[in-house]
């Protein structure tokens, strides 16, 4: 939410000639802003890191007596995580694309959000090719048009992003 009231406020691009952009703002006003806005982004990335690296809702359960309760209440689970994981890394990276327009290094941070994704330890993967539609799919698409877009931009795809 923070995120969508600085990104749908943003200033205009500081002019290079004058100390005012066009919509009036002073050149510390925007750099307060870019600061504030990159703050946002990386909060909200870090919690959403946590999430996707400690096994959200991945709790075991005592099969040995439950019965019907226990895969009850392991169907749940499953089903929150397969419906909300996917919209937590979309969500994620597309934050981190769009900001990188003003705070580039979130350009490398979505692409790192990638190997996280991909990473054995976590399995975040499965949580996209478990649902009828193949999100996995869709995913890798923004991930590849992130990618250009670095490429675009003179960056490194290769490049560790920088954990701030």
């Amino acid at each position: 939410v923070a995120y969508k009231h600085f990104w749908t406020t943003r200033p205009a691009d500081a002019a290079a000639s004058g100390a005012r952009t066009a919509d009036g703002m002073s050149k510390l006003e925007r750099l307060n802003w870019v600061k504030a806005l990159s703050q946002v982004v990386e909060q909200a990335r870090d919690l959403d890191l946590v999430l996707l690296e400690r096994d959200w809702l991945k709790i075991p359960l005592d099969t040995s007596g439950g019965g019907l309760e226990t895969e009850r209440r392991s169907r749940e689970l499953f089903d929150i995580r397969q419906a909300y994981i996917p919209e937590i890394v979309f969500r994620l990276h597309d934050m981190l694309v769009e900001s990188s327009s003003v705070v580039p290094i979130n350009l490398n941070m979505a692409l790192r959000l990638a190997e996280i994704v991909a990473d054995e330890r976590h399995k975040v993967y499965l949580e996209f090719i478990r649902s009828n539609a193949n999100l996995l799919q869709d995913y890798m698409l923004r991930v590849r048009e992130a990618s250009l877009l670095l490429l675009n931009n003179g960056g490194d795809v290769f490049q560790k992003a920088v954990e701030s």
